[in-house]
């Protein structure tokens, strides 16, 4: 069971409010922990075809990963959130991300790979995944200056294709709106104007999540399928269709779709 949530929404209408959105804290951070190992690790491409699960040094690096971008140890500003389905009090769903500012094109997953990780195949994987969604460089390609990256996104098999990872990235514009709101006048043109420096990238291991991420008005930059992976003892256990892709956006177009009705 959770303990000292922080809730700070529900899943709109999609639902009928039979789930709510909390912030992570330390207090949760073991309850996630697990949740990763029995979703993330079981049922992501890229999990799967290592079996990360009877890997205890990778799993051991993950949860180092997860652990500082939960608890804002590592560089940049972290927000971390978890769908709890009401009625039973249980993570359904989790997702990581950050602000980073402009300064290199490297992801999250690159810069702790080079500082932290122990374990090699965990460096090895990470690097690859910083490598796929860094082939463009979202700061040039939309002219921003800061970047929100979602780094961690994974739902209960039981739950998936209901949209929770659309209302994930609804979750960090709107925490990124909460921590601005001072600079904002009440007109909504100009909640615009400040967010003309931002851009979201996301990391997606299916096609569907491609398609959700670009019904939210992404756009769809490029891909890498999962078989490049230079491990040769895991190369022929990864779908040449099983891809990583890396999706992005100017954060003014989510703006506009999540909070027109609301300005």
């Amino acid at each position: 069971m959770s303990s000292g949530k922080v809730v700070v929404g529900t899943m709109g209408n999609i639902d009928d409010g039979l789930f709510e959105i909390v912030l992570i804290n330390e207090n949760m951070l073991e309850e996630v922990l697990i949740f990763l190992k029995d979703q993330f690790f079981t049922s992501e491409p890229i999990c799967k075809a290592i079996n990360a699960v009877e890997k205890p040094m990778l799993l051991k690096d993950f949860a180092k990963l997860v652990t500082m971008m939960i608890t804002k140890e590592g560089e940049g500003s972290f927000v971390s959130g978890a769908v709890i389905e009401k009625s039973t009090n249980k993570i359904i769903s989790v997702g990581c991300g950050s602000l980073r500012p402009k300064r290199n094109n490297q992801s999250y997953f690159g810069e702790f790979a080079e500082k932290y990780c122990e374990d090699d195949l965990a460096k090895k994987l990470l690097q690859f995944l910083d490598a796929a969604t860094t082939k463009v460089n979202i700061y040039d390609h939309f002219n921003v200056d800061y970047l929100i990256e979602v780094n961690v996104l994974v739902t209960h098999e039981n739950y998936r294709r209901k949209n929770f990872g659309k209302k994930f990235g609804d979750f960090v514009v709107d925490t990124v709106l909460q921590q601005n709101l001072s600079i904002f006048l009440s007109e909504y043109e100009h909640v615009l104007e400040n967010f003309a420096n931002y851009a979201v990238r996301a990391v997606c291991t299916s096609q569907f999540s491609k398609r959700i991420a670009n019904k939210g008005g992404c756009d769809d930059l490029c891909s890498t399928n999962l078989s490049e992976l230079n491990l040769k003892e895991y190369a022929d256990k990864f779908s040449k269709s099983q891809k990583v892709f890396t999706v992005g956006c100017k954060l003014t177009k989510l703006v506009l779709q999540t909070y027109a009705s609301k300005y």
